[in-house]
């Protein structure tokens, strides 16, 4: 996640809705595609977020924004730039600061990270979901980015992510799929019931939340290496959202 004003303003469906430029009948026909979901206990979750990735909070930093660069291979020259200016805090004050999140600056011009890392492949995953946010934060110079598109780039850093974990270490694919699987009935599945839930009353308060099922839903519909005008448009924040929705709802 960012650090947004979103989560305190007072907005209501139909202004998430304009800001995007989709329709409650697009977001039905998004959330449609969501297949059914295993139930995840936290046990579950618990232990496959766990299993140890076998990387320091450095190089698992360095290990995110190398796949991103695999995955983006145009913005190869921004995302050495990330790596190395981006101030990341490995170990956060769990009571102060207790959900991951990605500032703009850091007071070098550069996004602030902070998100703990306790080595398992659960703060692998969490830290390229930031990356995500940092390379866009950096890509976007700092304008404001709808917030499904924040997190529709930070969903593709996740793939990115699992696809190099799956390329360069085998031996952890099973949990990252596991892993994969939980995070999939928190935003496939509590988060969708409390987005469907908005939209049959229309009457709901803004709720972040809101963004997560259709940002991973688009993600998904970005598979292989981007090019590089996708690539740039996307993080740059000039990607419609109404064009990637209209990719993913195609026949």
């Amino acid at each position: 996640m960012t650090g947004t004003i979103e989560r305190s303003a007072r907005h209501m469906l139909d202004d998430w809705l304009t800001l995007h430029g989709i329709t409650a009948d697009d977001c039905e026909r998004l959330l449609s595609r969501i297949p059914g979901q295993p139930t995840i206990s936290t046990a579950d979750f618990a232990a496959s977020a766990q299993v140890p990735s076998g990387h320091s909070a450095e190089e698992a930093w360095t290990f995110v924004n190398h796949a991103m660069a695999r995955q983006c291979p145009s913005l190869s020259d921004v995302i050495k730039s990330v790596v190395v200016n981006t101030a990341v805090n490995p170990a956060p004050d769990r009571k102060r600061f207790p959900a991951p999140f990605t500032l703009h600056d850091g007071g070098n011009g550069y996004p602030y990270v902070s998100c703990h890392h306790d080595g398992g492949i659960g703060s692998l995953i969490c830290l390229a979901h930031e990356a995500g946010h940092a390379i866009q934060s950096v890509m976007s110079g700092g304008a404001f980015v709808p917030p499904i598109t924040r997190e529709v780039a930070a969903f593709v850093s996740e793939t990115a992510c699992e696809a190099l974990i799956d390329a360069e270490c085998s031996g952890l694919s099973p949990a990252i799929g596991e892993l994969r699987t939980a995070l999939d009935a928190r935003y496939l599945g509590r988060y969708a019931r409390r987005l469907r839930k908005a939209l049959s009353s229309a009457q709901e308060n803004y709720d972040y939340v809101w963004n997560y099922p259709l940002a991973r839903l688009l993600a998904r519909g970005l598979t292989g290496p981007l090019a590089c005008s996708e690539c740039t448009a996307l993080f740059s924040g000039r990607l419609p959202l109404r064009e990637l929705a209209d990719r993913v709802l195609r026949p």
